[in-house]
């Protein structure tokens, strides 16, 4: 039932909301910061946002009582993408930001091309789609890893293994 699978979601995410706005008291914040300058109001304000949108969400799945099956929302390409993000954040302080993110970006494009296209395994055309979404990934990580440190001044992982 829909309004069973909301409910149980939104005490998940109320449950979680709580735990970050509470986790983020224990968060040291840099010396020079003050005031709004440190990351913690940032984290409650997006945990008091997440409670309240969780709280909409129990309040409306207790109010539309109906009988309504729900759709599979852990389907194999889901499980997939959860386990890709998984092993991407470990591997994260291993490898380094550049590395993981390109792994995972194509990793993760190819496997969405294979699931959704007809397109045989070993064909010109998978090797084609493959160097263009490798670029994409290559791309995309590089302006993420540019606007991080140039414009955001953030120190991305580097790795462990290329670390001195």
């Amino acid at each position: 039932m829909i309004w069973k699978r909301d409910l149980i979601w939104g005490i998940a995410l109320l449950v979680i909301s709580l735990v970050i706005f509470f986790y983020s008291f224990s968060i040291p914040a840099p010396p020079f910061a003050s005031g709004l300058a440190r990351t913690n109001p940032y984290i409650r304000m997006w945990a008091i946002f997440l409670a309240i949108l969780s709280i909409c969400l129990i309040v409306s799945s207790i109010i539309k009582k109906n009988s309504e099956k729900a759709n599979i929302i852990l389907t194999f390409s889901s499980i997939f993408t959860i386990g890709m993000l998984a092993i991407y954040l470990l591997v994260l302080p291993i490898l380094g930001y550049i590395i993981s993110t390109i792994i995972f970006l194509f990793v993760t494009m190819m496997f969405y091309l294979i699931l959704s296209k007809d397109i045989e395994l070993n064909s010109k055309k998978i090797l084609i789609e493959s160097f263009k979404y490798f670029a994409i990934s290559i791309i995309i990580t590089i302006i993420i890893q540019q606007i991080f440190v140039k414009v955001l001044v953030v120190v991305l992982p580097a790795g462990r293994i290329f670390s001195k």
